[in-house]
């Protein structure tokens, strides 16, 4: 049975592919539209750029990331300085955690 995708799921899957196998810089906006088999104005119907597109596919997992280390940061100068030195090993290990776990979770998007 074949997929039943939309426009932009099939921009997603192809620009996904062509992102993990050429990376950024080296990635085809001509190939990510062939690939997903729509237009160049189907695509320039959901985005503006290349890098719009990439963003659009990572933004969610990125912002997770960046997040747990904002407020590890923050939890960690809002500490009395007096209890830093003996809470910054274990602040430090609870945000790698998190991230890790974020990142096992969204390989692609964090490849």
């Amino acid at each position: 049975m074949a997929e039943n995708l939309s426009t932009l799921d099939l921009i997603h899957k192809a620009a996904k592919e062509e992102f993990l196998q050429k990376g950024f810089l080296k990635a085809s906006l001509r190939n990510i539209v062939k690939n997903a088999g729509v237009t160049t104005g189907a695509f320039y119907g959901y985005y503006a750029s290349k890098e719009e597109l990439f963003k659009s596919l990572v933004y969610t997992t990125y912002n997770t990331v960046l997040d747990f280390y904002k407020n590890a940061l923050f939890e960690f100068e809002n500490l009395p300085l007096e209890k830093q030195p003996q809470r910054m090993g274990k602040s430090g290990r609870e945000c790698m955690e998190k991230m890790i776990y974020c990142f096992c979770g969204h390989k692609d998007e964090m490849h």
